[in-house]
């Protein structure tokens, strides 16, 4: 089961999900899911993991290798700081505080790629601000755009 409060382990994943362990380990434990094929060209399913909307990607073997969040009312901390639907400039600032890194932009979308984390924002309209509407987590960025020289 999936629970919120999730906290963010830089480059491992979340407590109850951490890159390198199995497909089946995490359906045996994780609850109810769908799968489904993120990209037509992908060898591997994504499971998405409901009511929560955590999405994990697995490789050719089924070792997890991306996790992605996207859930209005779900909480996702790093280093007991909320990002996920919180205003863009507020979980930049804090991510730049944290890490003493500004996190790297580019279409849209924020990397830290020391901490292997991505942010996609978009406009809310409630909050008439641009807030983190997506967290991905790698256990290392390839990106050429998000690496630092």
């Amino acid at each position: 089961m999936i629970t919120s409060p999730m906290t963010i382990i830089p480059k491992t994943g979340f407590a109850f999900a951490r890159f390198g362990e199995t497909r089946s380990e995490h359906r045996s434990r994780l609850g109810e899911y769908e799968a489904w094929q993120r990209d037509l060209t992908a060898t591997a399913d994504t499971d998405l993991y409901l009511p929560t909307l955590v999405s994990l990607d697995y490789d050719d073997t089924d070792r997890l290798n991306f996790i992605e969040v996207m859930n209005d009312e779900i909480e996702v901390l790093y280093e007991g700081v909320p990002l996920l639907n919180q205003p863009e400039q507020q979980a930049i600032a804090a991510l730049t505080d944290l890490t003493g890194l500004p996190p790297l932009k580019s279409a849209g979308m924020y990397a830290v790629p020391e901490l292997g984390m991505r942010l996609r924002c978009d406009y809310d309209g409630e909050l008439d601000d641009y807030t983190v509407k997506n967290i991905g987590l790698m256990p290392e960025e390839t990106h050429p755009g998000f690496l630092r020289d």
